[in-house]
């Protein structure tokens, strides 16, 4: 199976996750709103999706081994339209994020650069090894 094959089957999964999510808790519609917008773009074809409780983790890493070694986005939904956003350079460190807070018609551009450095990073990241 392809590489864009196998992270839009994770984003469907993702999707789903987050569908199941809100109709326990109603108040976390904008992440799924989010995660699915995200799921529609090229960057769905480059970075895989993951899951801590209900944050969405965005990473090169396919499997959570692969996700310890490269740079992650988290984000959160804080409620009242304002999400939390971090960029993790090495996310099995805790204390070198960089913590952004916006409201929803702010996250999409902040997202937007965060995957470019994400790409980076990441590209970075395999070259140094």
């Amino acid at each position: 199976m392809g590489k864009t094959l196998y992270t839009q089957e994770m984003w469907d999964e993702t999707i789903s996750f987050y569908e199941n999510l809100v109709t326990e808790r109603c108040e976390l519609a904008p992440l799924l709103s989010l995660v699915k917008k995200i799921a529609r773009t090229d960057y769905s074809k480059v970075f895989y999706p993951s899951t801590s409780h209900d944050d969405l983790c965005i990473s090169s890493g396919a499997t959570y081994l692969e996700r310890q070694d490269v740079p992650m986005i988290t984000i959160q939904y804080t409620g009242e339209q304002f999400f939390k956003i971090q960029f993790w350079s090495k996310p099995t460190r805790t204390h070198d994020a960089v913590t952004y807070k916006c409201n929803s018609s702010e996250s999409w551009s902040l997202l937007e650069a965060l995957f470019t450095r994400l790409k980076v990073e990441t590209d970075n990241s395999f070259s140094s090894v």
